[in-house]
């Protein structure tokens, strides 16, 4: 029957209507068309075709005789001007069958953690959350509650706990804050201290009760880690002081393994993340690691670096990139500001209990209850 080439004949003309145009046989495409309409009514006398069948195809051929007539103008004139060789007409490609989704597995279903590179629009590091650190900045260390914010000084070194109104009303005065965050050990008043794994969780820290080591390896571990800086960064820290930055170094007491290259890409990973919130990040203590991971971070604390003669790590380090360098002593008095001031350190002499008492090298003025 003819009819069953009506849908051949018609996706020849449409499918490709530039070709088909280019080609000399198409006035007699639309000829055979107009045809095969004619010899519709025919062929269903001799085939014993319904009336229904007959109406269905007549409506296919006056569709197909439409669309390949009203193709655009600008088709045909731009095929008549070619000069080149009209292309053999292709035949039709059969659609291809639709295929079920495949059902998404668990891991794809679940929410991407936060990854460590720097985020869309975050700030570049070293810029902070909005404070600009510099080797000018004075600083007082107030880690315990009540946070004297009335402290004459650029930059406030405070825990997460003293809560979000009191970095509201440093940034109010225009002062920088920079949070404190553990993240070589689990200490048990934190809330999120019962989420630590039982199996990444080490010895003891001697000196401090309710804290204990635990293993930077473990990826519960640095998942706990990437949640503490995400609440830095949604309480506006402007950055993060890491501390227990050195599990490698305490060796067996620490009840977990790891090595020196374990921890210093755990401590790079850190600082990437902190940056990838848009926050600053500093090395704390860790002086082996200074001239390793000085590009990392953005500024330094160090805590004793007179005592322990190892202030001069910084000189050709952090200090020779223009990055800042906070220390602070518990055990000696003003005799070292001197050094410490001609190093271009701002060390601050003060209590191990991290109140709000200090006395500043750098600008005695700035002193609050200073004990010497």
């Amino acid at each position: 029957m003819k009819f069953f080439h009506i849908a051949s004949v018609c996706l020849a003309a449409t499918a490709a209507p530039r070709l088909a145009r280019a080609a000399t046989n198409f006035d007699n495409l639309l000829s055979l068309v107009s045809q095969l309409q004619e010899e519709v009514m025919l062929l269903s006398t001799e085939y014993g075709a319904k009336d229904d069948e007959i109406a269905s195809l007549v409506t296919q051929l006056t569709t197909c005789e439409q669309s390949t007539t009203t193709t655009s103008s600008d088709d045909l004139s731009q095929d008549e001007s070619d000069d080149s060789t009209p292309s053999p007409e292709p035949s039709p490609t059969p659609e291809p069958e639709p295929q079920p989704e495949p059902t998404p597995s668990p891991e794809s279903m679940s929410e991407p953690a936060p990854t460590p590179t720097e985020a869309p629009g975050s700030p570049e590091p070293g810029s902070g959350g909005g404070f600009t650190f510099s080797r000018d900045n004075s600083w007082n260390y107030n880690l315990v509650t009540p946070v004297d914010t009335s402290a004459d000084v650029d930059v406030f070194f405070i825990d997460m706990d003293a809560g979000q109104a009191v970095i509201d009303e440093l940034h109010g005065k225009g002062k920088g804050v920079v949070c404190y965050i553990s993240i070589g050990t689990v200490e048990d008043w934190r809330d999120d201290a019962k989420e630590f794994p039982s199996s990444a969780i080490g010895g003891d820290v001697s000196g401090w009760a309710g804290e204990k080591w635990v293993d930077v390896n473990d990826e519960d571990v640095r998942e706990i880690m990437t949640a503490r800086v995400e609440m830095a960064s949604s309480m506006n820290c402007d950055a993060v002081e890491p501390d227990n930055m050195m599990v490698y170094i305490e060796g067996s007491s620490t009840g977990v393994s790891v090595s020196e290259p374990q921890q210093i890409e755990y401590n790079s990973w850190f600082a990437d993340i902190v940056h990838a919130y848009g926050m600053g990040v500093g090395l704390k203590n860790a002086v082996e690691l200074v001239p390793i991971l000085v590009n990392k971070f953005d500024f330094a604390l160090n805590e004793e670096c007179h005592e322990w003669n190892e202030c001069v790590v910084y000189e050709d380090t952090f200090l020779a990139e223009g990055k800042p360098v906070f220390n602070v002593e518990y055990n000696l008095g003003k005799s070292v500001c001197d050094e410490a001031n001609a190093l271009g350190l701002d060390t601050i002499l003060k209590s191990y209990d991290l109140d709000a008492a200090f006395c500043s090298c750098v600008d005695p003025s700035r002193d609050v209850d200073c004990m010497h």
